[in-house]
């Protein structure tokens, strides 16, 4: 009678730990598929009303949190198991997802530490399309990063639009900024960020900046007061 015992209240810890995983495992892939939508809802937006673009340049993506790598990539992730992603507009995608085990291996071979990153980068050989890297959420709220202004969620997004930007932007902008860089020498890294790059320390330049920052802030808030996007205090 014992050994009957034991054997059910084994039988019912299992069930719950296959039950708490199950529901982590859904939850991971749910957070990935919301944060894709949005980012993806947003430019398309963009694209559509303001740049007139129906179109989107083939992207290879590598999204991450501190567990799994969600990618289109087939070099990103050789295996992996079939997960439930979005399309963005004329991109049909096939995502998979695998563990990092704090690793990655981007979709031109290389091989880079998992941390706080976002960009876009050509990959050789391959008609000149591109690949776009970021981390999920959960990873932005892991290292702590915040927005007073904008929250999280929609820092990040902001985030997204503009590096993925540079993704469409190779075969146009990206080569003669390519050439600007092969004629100049800036005496700093010469990336997106040039601009703080030279004048970040200069404290001057800085206020003027902060200033008009708030500014922008200001009007962005009266704009949605007006709309009545934001109550009135």
């Amino acid at each position: 009678m014992i050994r009957v015992v034991c054997i059910f209240i084994s039988f019912i810890l299992c069930l719950s730990t296959n039950g708490q995983s199950e529901n982590y495992e859904y939850q991971k892939d749910l957070a990935f598929f919301n944060a894709t939508n949005k980012w993806f809802s947003a430019w398309k937006l963009l694209s559509e009303d303001i740049y007139k673009i129906e179109k989107v340049r083939p992207v290879e993506f590598v999204f991450f949190d501190d567990k799994y790598v969600y990618s289109t990539s087939t070099i990103t992730i050789k295996n992996g198991s079939l997960v439930k992603g979005c399309n963005l507009m004329n991109l049909k995608l096939k995502w998979k997802k695998s563990l990092h085990n704090d690793t990655l291996t981007l979709p031109d071979n290389s091989v880079i530490p998992v941390n706080l990153m976002s960009f876009s980068a050509q990959i050789p050989n391959k008609n000149n399309d591109s690949f776009f890297v970021i981390p999920l959420p959960s990873y932005w709220k892991k290292n702590e990063i915040t927005s007073k202004e904008l929250g999280l969620e929609n820092l990040i997004t902001g985030v997204f639009i503009h590096e993925f930007s540079h993704s469409q932007q190779m075969q146009n902008f990206g080569k003669k900024i390519t050439a600007f860089e092969n004629q100049y020498s800036f005496n700093v890294e010469f990336n997106d960020d040039v601009v703080q790059n030279i004048f970040g320390k200069d404290s001057i330049y800085v206020n003027f900046y902060n200033k008009e920052v708030e500014h922008f802030y200001n009007s962005i808030k009266g704009y949605w007061l007006d709309k009545k996007i934001l109550p009135r205090a």
